[in-house]
């Protein structure tokens, strides 16, 4: 599967419960909720297996391994999110209404992620096997830095924002995932989103007056969206 259809995937599953999902997309579903409850080693393909109420061959129908199905869900947290910021990094336009734009993705990518990816701790990282999810994650650093670099270029960041940034975003989107879980307005998820990329702004500009105009922008952007569908 392409990251574009798995964000059309996404895109499906999230209006439907669970319980209808494909047996593929509840064997995801189970296993994320497991490891983010036992870690990866404590959840076991037998947990998976009965959480979704299948036998274990019938899950290995669907995945070769646990690790399969622990690099599908790293795909969503690490492989989709660099792709994002790549595509981001070299596109034209300032770079801090770049910036921004990412950070509304990225935040609105884990807020409205049907499945729980508080397991996907970067320690997984070193097991064997995962080199290309490593991988994505130093190409996702490098982008977003890349935009960083730009902007400070531009006059448009302080110096001292390279570097800062990703840890920044980093826990950012590791709150929204955790409360993901339990927030049940998407009205207010989505004004905590808003507000949550704006704050970083203020710690990066420059210019204070740059951030109300990259709000009107995204704003416009957001409604034009909205009105061509």
């Amino acid at each position: 599967m392409t990251n574009d259809e798995r964000v059309a995937h996404l895109r499906v599953l999230r209006a439907l419960p669970p319980a209808a999902w494909p047996t593929r997309d509840r064997i995801l579903y189970e296993a994320a909720r497991l490891i983010a409850a036992k870690g990866y080693h404590g959840a076991s393909t037998r947990d998976i297996t009965e959480a979704v109420g299948i036998r274990q061959p019938s899950m290995f129908n669907h995945f070769a391994s646990k690790q399969a199905i622990l690099a599908e869900l790293l795909a969503l947290d690490l492989s989709i999110p660099a792709a994002r910021a790549d595509e981001l990094s070299r596109a034209e336009g300032r770079p801090v209404a770049r910036l921004h734009q990412y950070m509304l993705w990225d935040f609105e990518w884990y807020g409205e992620m049907p499945l729980d990816l508080r397991g996907m701790q970067e320690e997984l990282l070193v097991e064997p096997g995962l080199e290309t999810f490593r991988a994505d994650l130093e190409a996702w650093k490098k982008a977003i830095n890349r935009i960083v670099r730009q902007g400070v270029a531009a006059g448009e960041f302080e110096k001292d924002a390279v570097g800062l940034v990703t840890t920044v975003l980093t826990g950012i989107s590791w709150e929204i995932v955790r409360t993901a879980q339990f927030t049940r307005d998407p009205r207010t998820a989505a004004k905590q989103r808003k507000g949550a990329a704006l704050f970083v702004l203020r710690a990066l500009v420059t210019d204070p007056s740059d951030i109300a105009a990259v709000a009107v922008a995204a704003d416009d952007t957001t409604r034009r969206t909205t009105t061509a569908h």
